[in-house]
């Protein structure tokens, strides 16, 4: 694992966090062989990948430290199978919207596309590693 300046401890699924970059070996141990891989070239650096795990789990990746967003740069789950560990509290797709209020530093959830909510922690209104739909 390699960390960025993106890298966030406080953020991961079974050990793989967020911003990191990760070997296909590391991933696979991780989490399992993903069901679909995507690769394309990154917008200045490296490749993009993409790693699904049925209708469950995505993770998206640039793999070159020099793109403007390295490393893991989103988690999607889509089903309760896969638990997110963000800032010391585990989310489950399902779980209630109390749970996320009941966050240290939560101040509120904006609505950003498609009926995603951002959530917004310490009034950081430029962070939205925290998406709700």
């Amino acid at each position: 694992q390699i960390p960025t300046g993106n890298s966030r401890d406080s953020i991961s699924i079974n050990g793989i966090m967020f911003g990191y970059i990760y070997s296909y070996d590391q991933i696979k141990k991780a989490l399992g062989a993903p069901t679909q891989i995507y690769t394309w070239e990154a917008t200045d650096f490296g490749q993009g990948h993409e790693f699904r795990y049925e209708n469950d789990l995505t993770i998206r990746m640039n793999d070159d430290p020099r793109e403007n967003d390295p490393g893991i740069i989103e988690f999607i789950l889509k089903s309760p199978k896969y638990t997110i560990s963000f800032e010391g509290t585990e989310l489950k797709v399902g779980d209630s919207f109390e749970k996320i209020k009941k966050m240290p530093g939560y101040t509120s959830r904006e609505m950003r596309y498609d009926g995603f909510y951002s959530i917004i922690f310490n009034n950081n209104m430029h962070d939205h590693s925290l998406q709700i739909l």
